[in-house]
């Protein structure tokens, strides 16, 4: 339900980003948007924690903001830079790509198991993006 919940507020955020990207552009609308997700996420932690720090190597907090930067911050950016250029629509396209290849990098390389709910997962993905984007071509011309 979760996992449901992130990709509808993902695939959401993709579509009405549009707007805002382009009227402050992508560095900005980024910055705003990541700063909000990093207090929401000191604020959760908090609560969970109670306050009480973790005990980690500084080694470990290295890794981590190195992950973060790497593999959110940085993409979020470029994500963000492309939907100013194309449309959400396009975007989505091309983003729908990344878990096809995650997947398949996943079964050649870690030897991960690809099961049936995978396969059905994998195809509602494609199935949805391809019928979005049908149905906005199809609306795109019946306006001309």
């Amino acid at each position: 339900v979760l996992v449901l919940g992130a990709t509808l507020a993902f695939a959401l955020y993709q579509l009405l980003a549009k707007n805002l990207i382009t009227a402050m552009g992508s560095t900005l609308f980024t910055a705003i948007a990541m700063s909000a997700a990093s207090v929401a996420c000191v604020i959760h932690y908090l609560l969970v924690s109670h306050g009480i720090g973790p005990s980690v190597s500084w080694h470990y907090i290295g890794l981590v903001a190195g992950c973060a930067f790497f593999a959110t911050v940085l993409p979020s950016f470029l994500i963000n830079a492309g939907l100013g250029r194309i449309s959400p629509q396009a975007s989505s396209m091309i983003s729908t790509i990344s878990p096809l290849v995650t997947i398949i990098l996943a079964v050649i390389f870690l030897g991960e198991d690809f099961t049936f709910t995978d396969a059905i997962g994998t195809t509602l993905i494609i199935l949805g993006v391809g019928f979005y984007a049908w149905s906005d071509a199809r609306t795109a011309k019946s306006r001309n």
